[in-house]
């Protein structure tokens, strides 16, 4: 399994989503706000960024299940990140983790049925 086609369906299923509900990023409801990073021109929802790391916290969990509530708090941190740097929304956050551990959950799914393991 290699990273590049999984990044690539994700990309698609948040992408479509951003553009479906064309939500504006923090910046551009204030000109008071400075993001700390560059901001995008796309939409903020869902975080594509918290999406990777939803779908990320799902497959490395099913790898490493011992390691279950350690990489799910980093992953969580990783989304968070987006927020402090001024270029989503808590809710950006909060749902592209979702999205992401839901396609995650689709990619066990599919590695559980054909015996797919680390070691």
């Amino acid at each position: 399994m290699t990273k590049k086609p999984l990044k690539r369906g994700d990309d698609v299923c948040e992408q479509n989503t951003k553009y479906l509900w064309d939500v504006a990023r923090p910046n551009q409801y204030s000109k008071d706000l400075s993001p700390f990073l560059s901001t995008p021109r796309f939409p903020s929802y869902p975080s594509a960024h918290a999406t990777v790391a939803g779908c990320a916290e799902v497959l490395l969990s099913y790898f490493f299940p011992e390691e279950v509530s350690e990489i799910k708090g980093r992953m969580e941190l990783s989304a968070q990140s987006r927020l402090y740097a001024g270029v989503h929304f808590k809710v950006d956050n909060d749902e592209g983790l979702d999205l992401g551990r839901q396609i995650g959950e689709m990619v066990v799914k599919v590695l559980r049925t054909q015996n797919v393991k680390l070691r």
